[in-house]
C-alpha cells in the first residue's frame, strides 16, 4: 500500500489515521474503513481502488517530494582539489524548513580548510543568491566554469570586488585566491551548516 515517494510516519500524520491501524491494515490482520481508505488514496494521489491492486504500481502517478526535501547533489570541496558534484544521485534528505530558499539543494563538505565551521562530511544546505546579494565574510558555494558536464565548486568565506571577489578558508593552511566574475558559474550562499552528531 505504501507508494515510493511517501514514507509510513508521512502517511499516518497526512491521512490522519495512526501508526497502529496503518500497521494491523498492511499486515493483513484487518481492513481500513472505506473512509480511512479515501483518506490514504488522497495523500498518495491514486484512487482508492488501485490501493487493492498486488503489488501496488500506480498508472503513470508520482508524487512530488514534500517542501522540506531537498537533493543532494554531490560534494563541495573544502580545500583542493575541488570535487565533482555528480557523485551522487537520487538522494533527498529533510532539510526542515526551506520557504523562501530558491532552488535549495545540499552539498557534502569534502576537505578541511574549513574547520572548525565546516567537518568533513557537514551537509551544507544551498540556495541560488544574485550577485548583488552577498556580503562580504558570507559562506558561499561557488561552481566555477568548466568543461561540459562537470562542475567543480568549492565551499568558501567570499570578499566581493569590483570584477572579482577573493575566496579564502579559515584553515591558514589554505590560501586565499582571486577569481574573476568571468570564471564563475553560479554563487550559491551556505543557508545552513547540517552536522550528524554521534
Amino acid at each position: 500500500m505504501l507508494h515510493k515517494g511517501v514514507g509510513f510516519t508521512q502517511l499516518t500524520k497526512r491521512a490522519g489515521v495512526s501508526q497502529g491501524s496503518l500497521t494491523i491494515w498492511l499486515g493483513d490482520r484487518g481492513a481500513p474503513t472505506s473512509r480511512n481508505m479515501q483518506k490514504i488514496a488522497e495523500v498518495l494521489g491514486v484512487q482508492p481502488e488501485d490501493l487493492y491492486r498486488s503489488p501496488y504500481e500506480p498508472a503513470e502517478t508520482t508524487i512530488k517530494p514534500p517542501q522540506k526535501l531537498v537533493p543532494v547533489l554531490g560534494y563541495a570541496a573544502c580545500g583542493s582539489p575541488a570535487e565533482h558534484w555528480a557523485e551522487t544521485t537520487n538522494k533527498f534528505i529533510d532539510a526542515g524548513d526551506i520557504g523562501g530558499l530558491i532552488t535549495p539543494f545540499v552539498l557534502v563538505a569534502k576537505g578541511r580548510s574549513m574547520f572548525p565551521m565546516i567537518y568533513e562530511k557537514d551537509q551544507l544546505l544551498c540556495s541560488q543568491v544574485e550577485l548583488k546579494q552577498l556580503k562580504d565574510e558570507m559562506l558561499v558555494v561557488v561552481s566555477f566554469k568548466t568543461i561540459p558536464d562537470t562542475a567543480d565548486a568549492n565551499a568558501k568565506l567570499i570578499t566581493l570586488k569590483k570584477n572579482s571577489c577573493t575566496l579564502y578558508s579559515i584553515n591558514a593552511n589554505y590560501k586565499p585566491f582571486d577569481v574573476s566574475y568571468s570564471d564563475i558559474f553560479k554563487i550559491y550562499r551556505v543557508v545552513r551548516i547540517i552536522r550528524d552528531i554521534k
